[in-house]
């Protein structure tokens, strides 16, 4: 079992383990290995070894710091780091080294993580499986002729690897809880707002969320809190006695591979066992509601990048500009009716809160897709895999509302299966700490 982050912080302030020894370590395992598992856009040996050795330092010193003082970290490579390439995972950018941070790498420089380095991704965060063809693609570590999901596929794969206690990633339409779940970790999708998005690349200004991938819901909380400024404590877990868990009655439980459905009725009584009351829900018909996120997301990606298609537009990758040349399309009314389908399904979604404390769904209709799956078939339904990963995602990046991928098990084949756990606007830390129950038991 890997280590959480208490127990590296407690062998590093113990003095059992120094900080830039055990970094050294991890950076000779991806020198080894990165040129076949593509996790690596750049690694930042230099400024990891230079941070560890402070942090060793400020220990030999008595200084203790905070929680995350001389936890190894990575970040998806549509996050700015001064004087670090940022290429958002395409040739577009591959030359570009920004002069300041992004506002999260700001604060866990501040808190004295350290950064390994700028992890694989879909290009500009476009698609939600694994596929990069100028960095490489990134396997699933539990089989690696399927995806690992994504777009924030390296920061998944790094955790999976043990590269970093946890990854910070992007979600516009799942692209955090995607590989979390396919590659059996926790991912983490907060607020609307909560987390700082200045100096991250946009894609889709109005969806992008910064997310957090780690090893345990724990951990996930924990630089949640961080990154708030919030006091973190490793206890206090949540009493579930009492919370009232919705099911919703459509939607979410239709079309399911098999396995996942027998693991969600697991799921269900242990969260009884637990002495949650699970209970039926009505939510408005959602089958749309991918459909309404991409009406935003394209004309919102093709301003983003304005810019760049003038002089640039020969770098993208075909895919990605035939997404964008769609964006021109859609007419300004279309783009305002699926903001207003957004904000129709925001406000119907928080009535249910005043009925229930959580929603509980699956984390994706099928186990991960194979490299060479365009379409994935659940019984008689079949659907382009990219829209199949995100179909119970995407409507919480238009609600803004917080949501969690957490471990629910295993396939008959070995692969991760996980369910989603979604709260009310601004209950992030009450969702984690629901989810550090479950993985508790």
């Amino acid at each position: 079992m890997k280590q959480t982050i208490y127990e590296y912080s407690s062998l590093l302030r113990s003095g059992a383990m120094k900080a830039e020894e055990a970094v050294q370590l991890i950076l000779d395992d991806i020198a080894a290995n990165n040129d076949t598992d593509h996790i690596f856009i750049t690694v930042s040996r230099e400024i990891a070894l230079q941070q560890a050795a402070a942090c060793d330092r400020e220990f030999r010193d008595g200084k203790s710091g905070n929680i995350l003082r001389g936890i190894p970290y990575t970040l998806k490579d549509m996050f700015k780091t001064a004087g670090v390439r940022t290429t958002g995972g395409s040739r577009v950018l591959e030359d570009y080294i920004p002069d300041e941070n992004a506002a999260i790498v700001d604060i866990l420089n501040d808190n004295g993580a350290v950064m390994l380095g700028k992890v694989n991704q879909y290009e500009f965060a476009h698609g939600a499986t694994s596929f990069n063809p100028y960095y490489g693609d990134v396997c699933n570590p539990y089989d690696s002729t399927r995806v690992a999901g994504g777009s924030s596929s390296g920061s998944a794969a790094a955790v999976a690897k043990g590269y970093g206690l946890f990854s910070i990633g992007t979600d516009t339409g799942g692209s955090v809880r995607v590989p979390a779940a396919l590659c059996g970790l926790v991912g983490f999708k907060p607020t609307y707002g909560a987390l700082p998005s200045d100096g991250m690349i946009p894609y889709c200004w109005s969806l992008d969320h910064p997310g957090i991938i780690a090893n345990t819901a724990k951990d996930t909380r924990i630089v949640f809190e961080v990154l708030n400024g919030m006091d973190t404590s490793e206890s206090d877990t949540i009493n579930l006695k009492g919370i009232r868990i919705g099911i919703p009655e459509h939607f979410f439980y239709d079309d399911l591979d098999p396995e996942i459905s027998a693991a969600m009725e697991d799921v269900f009584e242990r969260y009884r066992n637990l002495g949650a009351e699970l209970v039926s829900v009505t939510l408005p018909d959602l089958s749309d509601s991918r459909t309404a996120s991409l009406v935003i997301q394209l004309p919102e990606i093709l301003s983003s990048h304005s810019t760049y298609l003038k002089d640039r537009s020969n770098l993208y990758s075909e895919e990605l500009k035939a997404g964008m040349a769609a964006g021109q399309f859609i007419l300004a009314e279309q783009y305002l009716t699926a903001k207003r389908v957004a904000n129709y399904y925001k406000n119907e979604i928080s009535k249910v809160f005043s009925q229930v404390d959580l929603l509980l769904t699956p984390s994706t209709p099928c186990l991960a897709p194979t490299f060479e799956q365009t379409n994935v078939r659940i019984g008689e339904v079949e659907m382009p895999a990219g829209n199949a990963v995100t179909r119970f995602f995407s409507i919480f990046n238009m609600t803004g509302m917080p949501a969690v991928t957490v471990p629910s098990g295993f396939s008959s084949s070995g692969l991760p299966i996980g369910h989603q756990l979604i709260a009310a606007i601004g209950q992030d830390v009450f969702l984690m700490r629901t989810a550090e129950a479950f993985e508790d038991i």
